[in-house]
């Protein structure tokens, strides 16, 4: 992987809390509102539902209009989180992996009418102790994330995908909490912050999002 340009970090902003269903050509044209925008790179798994990405501008004054401006507009479902970029688009990179300290699940594809409690209940009874449990989205597109007190009961859970819980066969991956910024960084429950079809996990959800304390 190529290393970061320090001419352009300036010029680059880091963007999360991208609803996963929103085109590029939205995405763009909120973005290019400030100003000249030079390139983009959304990452992220497009099956969560939020992403991250990184755009740059034609200056730093440009860049700095962006975060000023565009932090906390709507885009889709959810209010994108806008930051100073810690690289340029060349040396941008995937979240950090697992390193065995994750407690937190994302839960996909869930009932219109599934409620907190059942989700702790689904689980508890397989996986053990929760920690918290939040559900969000909307009546056609709901989602959880569970957070656990113990790295073994995340371990359970990350099995369960495709078990029934109530009319649906749900989705299980990894949640990064508050990767900073679309997969990073606190999510508040205005809004999914992410990873986002269920489209973030990522910092920072508006409308279904979740913050681990």
């Amino acid at each position: 992987m190529p290393n970061p340009d320090p001419d352009k970090v300036p010029c680059t902003v880091y963007v999360n809390n991208i609803d996963s269903t929103v085109s590029d050509e939205l995405l763009k044209s909120t973005m290019s509102s400030v100003g000249t925008l030079v390139q983009f790179k959304l990452q992220g798994d497009a099956e969560m539902p939020s992403r991250y990405g990184f755009f740059e501008y034609e200056t730093a004054e440009i860049a700095a209009k962006a975060k000023r401006l565009l932090q906390g507009t709507k885009v889709g479902r959810y209010e994108i989180n806008v930051k100073a970029a810690q690289g340029s688009i060349s040396g941008s990179s995937e979240p950090v992996k697992d390193d065995g300290t994750l407690k937190t699940v994302y839960v996909g594809n869930l009932s219109a009418d599934t409620t907190e409690d059942e989700v702790r209940t689904f689980f508890s009874e397989r996986c053990g102790m929760i920690k918290k449990v939040h559900v969000a989205g909307e009546p056609t597109y709901r989602f959880a994330f569970v957070e656990f007190h113990e790295r073994s009961a995340y371990n359970i859970a990350m099995t369960l995908g495709g078990t029934l819980l109530g009319m649906n066969a749900i989705k299980v991956g990894p949640s990064k909490g508050g990767q900073g910024g679309g997969g990073g960084g606190a999510r508040s429950d205005k809004a999914y912050t992410a990873p986002m079809s269920e489209a973030s996990m990522v910092q920072g959800m508006s409308i279904g999002a979740y913050q681990s304390t």
